[in-house]
């Protein structure tokens, strides 16, 4: 993951050569200005790269869900392309975001009380694939976008014909 998100942040330094500012979508782990530990020893993720290279100019949006269905890391190859997703640990940011609202909705981190950060602060733990993982929300992103709901993709026929042939084979098997 390392030499990946270093690579991922040195293209995104790169591109804003050319432009005043850009958008980068990309996974919480890839984003977030904390170690990435799904990896032993942690993994420095693009997100701190950029941070320190960017400063205050680097803005991070993560997002939080409460269920559903999502790709399936661990298993894509075996055909079983996406998995649902369990109900999010209690005391994880996770279990916190959908704890605190009904719906789709957003949170500014920068602009919480300071009791709100607290509580934000206490919940020590993300999901990410299914695992949980240690984060320190207030450190790692700006902004949060809580989606109740996930729900699976449709693959595009088009994008996987363009894909490697060990993509299109696991396609094939989850039709």
């Amino acid at each position: 993951m390392g030499a990946r998100d270093s690579a991922m942040a040195n293209t995104v330094e790169w591109l804003l050569r050319g432009e005043e500012r850009i958008v980068v979508a990309a996974h919480n782990a890839h984003v977030q200005r904390w170690p990435c530990t799904l990896a032993d020893p942690p993994a420095t993720p693009m997100g701190m790269y950029l941070s320190d290279s960017l400063g205050d100019d680097y803005r991070v949006i993560g997002t939080t869900s409460g269920g559903g269905r999502t790709l399936n890391t661990a298993e894509l190859y075996t055909g079983a392309m996406f998995t649902d997703l369990e109900q999010a640990e209690p005391g994880t940011l996770d279990a916190l975001m959908a704890a605190s609202a009904d719906g789709l909705f957003a949170v500014d981190l920068r602009r919480l009380s300071p009791a709100d950060a607290d509580t934000v602060r206490a919940a020590r733990r993300q999901r990410v694939h299914g695992l949980s993982v240690e984060i320190d929300a207030m450190e790692a992103y700006d902004v949060f976008v809580h989606v109740p709901l996930v729900t699976a993709a449709e693959p595009d026929p088009g994008a996987a014909a363009c894909s490697p042939p060990e993509v299109r084979a696991a396609l094939a098997r989850t039709a």
